[in-house]
């Protein structure tokens, strides 16, 4: 059995090797830049589709005028009507969830002291009896 092995002193041989390489490296890059262009440009299409079609009605400067949700800035006073779609909703949610939290906390540390204060009240009981 007999193994070919490439000549070290063939030029050729890592000339070929490189150009395959390089040429890989290159067909590789060009694809992927390709793909990468495609799904930008369907991002911006469906970003430019959404801002389309979310529009509220919003009293800016005195005036009642439709603007995209996506458009809305600090002192715009929202006419919500039903059905309407707000980016501002899920952050008041987020605040209440917060805040319950907070108080299931306090609840449970004033649950923790009482019981403490019960139980030195108890032993002191025992203590003195």
């Amino acid at each position: 059995m007999t193994v070919d092995v490439a000549d070290p002193t063939d030029s050729n041989a890592g000339f070929i090797e490189g150009i395959g390489i390089l040429v890989a490296v290159v067909i590789i890059v060009i694809v992927t830049a390709g793909i990468n262009y495609n799904k930008d440009a369907q991002f911006r299409g469906l970003q430019k589709q959404m801002a389309d079609q979310y529009k509220c009605s919003v009293v800016r400067s005195g005036t009642v005028v439709q603007l995209s949700t996506l458009e809305l800035v600090v002192g715009d006073i929202c006419l919500v009507e039903y059905g309407e779609f707000l980016v501002v909703i899920m952050i008041i949610v987020i605040v209440v969830i917060i805040i319950v939290i907070i108080i299931i906390i306090i609840i449970i540390i004033t649950a923790l002291n009482l019981a403490d204060e019960a139980a030195v009240q108890w032993i002191g009981a025992l203590c003195i009896s």
